[in-house]
């Protein structure tokens, strides 16, 4: 009865470990996200979502923009082209899609437009990049 024990200790072990997921890769490089001046003027805050595919090199091959506003589509896929990978050992990362979100926030703060707004970005990994900008110019009153 004890030989039976093991061998099912052993089973539950490569079984968990065979379920397992591969590990995420690791973002190694990527150009530092901006805040397009139309949508920062125009007041445009919100998350786009994103998919992507990696390559065997850990080269960004495709991007999907799955929801957010036009305004800031393009210049949240052309960031994610930037990206490069470290590929974990064990592969398998050759054509696998991910998921990252690219959140868009005015701080509040206004600079005279003949200061240049200051940009933050944060990235939590590859999973959620921030992104918060100053706005230029003088707040608009609407009655």
């Amino acid at each position: 009865m004890k030989g039976f024990g093991w061998v099912f200790v052993f089973c539950l072990l490569v079984s968990t470990a065979s379920a397992q997921k591969p590990s995420d890769p690791v973002l190694k490089s990527a150009q530092l996200p901006t805040y397009p001046v139309l949508a920062r003027t125009a007041g445009v805050v919100g998350d786009m979502d994103a998919e992507f595919t990696l390559d065997s090199e850990g080269n960004v091959t495709s991007v999907e923009i799955t929801s957010g506003h036009p305004l800031l589509k393009r210049v949240t896929e052309e960031n994610i082209r930037t990206w490069k990978f470290k590929l974990p050992t064990e592969g398998g990362m050759d054509g696998r899609r991910f998921k990252t979100r690219f959140s868009y926030k005015l701080s509040g703060r206004w600079v005279p437009e003949s200061k240049v707004p200051k940009l933050t970005v944060t990235f939590d990994s590859f999973d959620h990049v921030e992104i918060t900008s100053d706005q230029q110019g003088e707040p608009t009153i609407r009655d």
